[in-house]
């Protein structure tokens, strides 16, 4: 009876141990954001140097962005997969969903490990092609109505179709958001990707807080004053190299905003190597001279060296200036100083 009973105790321990044993996780190897195809090689080449040390494991790939980044970054993956002639069976790929900017995640499952979700704080709100005005109204106006309600979530609103068509939507629903007395600072405006038919979504992104101490930090475009603010300089657009066709919508959105707005004024940042800036600056100077548009509301400034090469657009309050004046008084020998 004392050897079963020491026998129970033996099988009981060894399940409880068995129980205590921690089972297999996902782990996160790395992640990026925007990067070129030969970033994204060097990327390619760590995560599969991490799968060779577990042959046992698999790796998954979120990548996150609109539906034309997304498979621009799965096109790029494969390609250096492909290049690198590395097994394209360790791997499975993941659409994450929106997100404001691109950005991949590469994880590695052991056996017995959970698969790892995608890490979406984003909801589509609506979806529609024609931008008739009863139905735009109701959407957009229910579109605030959550936003208000949840001030801790961004709205962003996808256009897709071409250059041209983009651009029109664009301006004509940031033409409804101001005429129906709306916050335009509450939406980010995106370019989708191409598509023969015209559509546009809506989308709530949750912006992560949590509940720490933050440090705030400033963009000031060069010229503009140091930041006693919450800041009265604001990013209107970012774009790399894009068709001359959606440059000038971009250029001219940016017009109609400072149009909209007398006391703004406009800075373009370029960035890039000298050739890519003076290049960028000589387009937009091209344009804004054919549209006769007023080349007093804009400061060009040299952004820096880059590798990919970007433009951004930025929109400053200007203040009144106070005007400073200096008295001079001559005080002879024995006279009292002024006293003011």
């Amino acid at each position: 009876m004392i050897r079963i009973l020491f026998l129970f105790l033996i099988v009981m321990s060894s399940v409880a141990f068995a129980q205590t044993e921690e089972q297999p996780k996902a782990v996160k190897i790395d992640e990026f954001e925007t990067a070129t195809n030969g970033y994204v090689k060097m990327k390619m080449d760590y995560f599969y140097t991490e799968l060779g040390n577990n042959p046992s494991a698999q790796g998954i790939i979120f990548n996150y962005g609109t539906d034309r980044e997304i498979a621009i970054r799965e096109k790029q993956i494969r390609v250096s997969i492909q290049w690198r002639k590395f097994d394209a069976a360790r791997i499975t790929f993941v659409r994450g969903g929106f997100r404001e900017t691109v950005k991949t995640e590469f994880w590695m499952v052991p056996p017995g490990a959970e698969n790892p979700q995608p890490d979406s704080t984003a909801q589509k709100f609506d979806e529609f092609k024609t931008i008739d005005y009863e139905y735009t109204l109701n959407s957009i106006q229910n579109f605030y109505v959550t936003l208000g309600e949840n001030p801790n979530w961004q709205g962003i609103i996808l256009n897709y179709g071409s250059p041209n068509e983009i651009a029109a939507r664009e301006r004509r629903l940031k033409k409804y958001i101001t005429a129906w007395n709306l916050i335009l600072s509450r939406v980010t405006f995106k370019t989708g990707g191409f598509e023969k038919a015209g559509r546009t979504e809506l989308w709530l992104i949750q912006v992560k807080d949590n509940n720490e101490p933050k440090s705030k930090v400033y963009v000031v475009p060069p010229d503009a004053e140091n930041p006693e603010w919450d800041s009265t300089a604001r990013k209107f657009d970012e774009f790399g190299r894009i068709p001359s066709g959606e440059l000038k919508a971009r250029v001219d959105n940016f017009f109609v905003e400072m149009g909209n707005n007398p006391d703004l004024k406009g800075y373009i940042l370029n960035f890039g190597s000298a050739q890519t800036i003076a290049r960028e600056e000589k387009r937009i100077r091209d344009y804004i001279r054919f549209r006769n548009s007023d080349p007093a509301r804009i400061t060009f400034k040299n952004g820096g060296s880059n590798k990919i090469g970007k433009t951004e657009f930025w929109l400053v309050k200007t203040k009144p200036k106070t005007e400073i004046k200096t008295k001079i008084y001559i005080v002879p020998p024995g006279a009292k100083p002024p006293n003011e």
